[in-house]
């Protein structure tokens, strides 16, 4: 889960926003994008859990279901990774680091801080081949006119608020305070 879509507004940056953090950490010439998978980023943002809640509380045929609540068409990790660079360093990647190399290196607490904090467990995502059935879900919410927005229509104002408060350390997890 990620911030608002309308207003980027999150309670902490870990998950998704770990892309944004190791984009900050690097300098120069080289901006490499983690890996080549394609696997889906099952991301969502808050304000769209929110509804989808609501929605599935009012609706009476939603009794006893399990819905996930995640985007029925996620984009891909590259994807993910291509749209948050252009969006907050205005360039694509020119580079690719190998995901296995990547995690081990974040595994050495110096590499780790000069990374700004990235845990080599955040790379796992990036490969995590989840799909989720939403066929419930999209009929149920469906109903009451709630859909996922995609994500590149929202990620201007996650990296929005992201770039106003990043240095904020409220918004770091608690196990990094």
């Amino acid at each position: 889960m990620v911030g608002d879509s309308q207003t980027g507004e999150t309670q902490k940056f870990d998950g998704p926003y770990y892309l944004l953090r190791a984009m900050d950490a690097r300098s120069g010439p080289v901006h490499a994008q983690w890996g080549r998978t394609g696997a889906p980023m099952n991301v969502v943002p808050v304000d769209f859990i929110v509804e989808a809640i609501l929605a599935g509380v009012r609706e009476p045929s939603a009794t006893g279901e399990t819905l996930h609540l995640v985007d029925p068409a996620p984009i891909d990790a590259v994807s993910m990774q291509r749209i948050l660079m252009r969006e907050y360093l205005g360039r694509e990647p020119n580079l690719v680091f190998p995901l296995g190399p990547a995690t081990s290196l974040l595994r050495v607490r110096p590499v780790r801080r000069l990374m700004n904090g990235v845990p080599a467990e955040s790379l796992r995502y990036l490969q995590h081949e989840v799909v989720y059935d939403v066929t419930r879900a999209t009929e149920i919410l469906g109903r009451a006119g709630v859909a996922c927005p995609r994500f590149a229509d929202y990620a201007p104002a996650v990296v929005g608020f992201y770039r106003a408060h990043k240095d904020d350390p409220a918004y770091r997890p608690a196990h990094e305070r």
